[in-house]
């Protein structure tokens, strides 16, 4: 007699195979050489090496989270330090590719500025409630997801020629500006230790340098660009596009400026 868990997985794979097509055509599949996911999480075009550590970093945040659910700190805080560790290795790699005008370097700066944005989410959301153990934990964390962001984004800045790194910016923009309300609210809203509130409001400070630093390359890089492309001059927008599809430029794949040159 077939169980109901084994029945109820049955149906939900049978049901995944109808849709996974279908969502594959919305998200526009292989689009210019850039492949994603399923929902927009994936990470083609960019190296393995660096979007396996990105993987690791957000799958980290999501255990330090159900840790902290479960009333688990100690877990909570090894999950949070493990989101550091990857994150920071895969920051370095990225880096190092824009540094040296690498031809993936925008696919792998988009992908990083993505995770670094999903990263910080999950720090302001984790503070509600959290013990002094996690809220120290996810402070640290916070900070280095902030910090690292700055970093990549000051790097895109000082190229020549930054255009291709269209998606990237638009991506730093829309996230900060989208934190700074989540951070107001979280303010307001949460049930917060007097080191939360600190982390939080410093926090405030930095998205919102940060946007205005984004925006600002933005806006260089529109008038920079020589290709006329669509999607580079909506870098410099008020950063209020839908965070949710943040994951894949529109059409599901890399914008022309990206693309170009990973094709390279």
């Amino acid at each position: 007699m077939i169980s109901i868990r084994k029945a109820g997985a049955a149906a939900l794979a049978s049901t995944l195979m109808l849709v996974l097509p279908g969502t594959a055509l919305a998200n526009g599949g292989d689009h210019d050489g850039q492949r994603f996911d399923r929902g927009g999480r994936g990470f083609g075009g960019v190296p393995s090496r660096i979007a396996n550590k990105l993987r690791s970093a957000e799958r980290a945040m999501d255990r330090a989270q159900d840790h902290a659910d479960d009333a688990e700190p100690d877990a909570a805080v090894a999950a949070l330090a493990a989101v550091q560790r990857h994150l920071t290795s895969a920051q370095k790699s990225v880096a190092r590719r824009v540094a040296a005008g690498n031809a993936g370097g925008p696919a792998a700066a988009a992908a990083l500025a993505r995770t670094q944005g999903n990263v910080v989410d999950g720090a302001i959301g984790l503070f509600d409630g959290a013990p002094d153990p996690i809220v120290t934990a996810d402070a640290a964390t916070l900070k280095a997801a902030l910090d690292g962001r700055d970093a990549l984004l000051a790097a895109i800045a000082a190229l020549p020629d930054h255009s291709g790194y269209a998606w990237a910016l638009k991506t730093i923009l829309q996230d900060a500006t989208g934190e700074a309300q989540d951070i107001a609210e979280a303010l307001t809203d949460d049930t917060l230790t007097d080191a939360a509130k600190a982390a939080l409001t410093a926090a405030a400070t930095q998205v919102a340098a940060t946007a205005t630093a984004a925006q600002a390359a933005g806006a260089s890089a529109s008038t920079t660009s020589q290709s006329g492309t669509p999607g580079t001059q909506d870098v410099a927008d008020d950063g209020q596009g839908d965070r949710s599809r943040r994951d894949c430029p529109p059409g599901g794949g890399a914008t022309q400026s990206e693309a170009a040159p990973a094709a390279a």
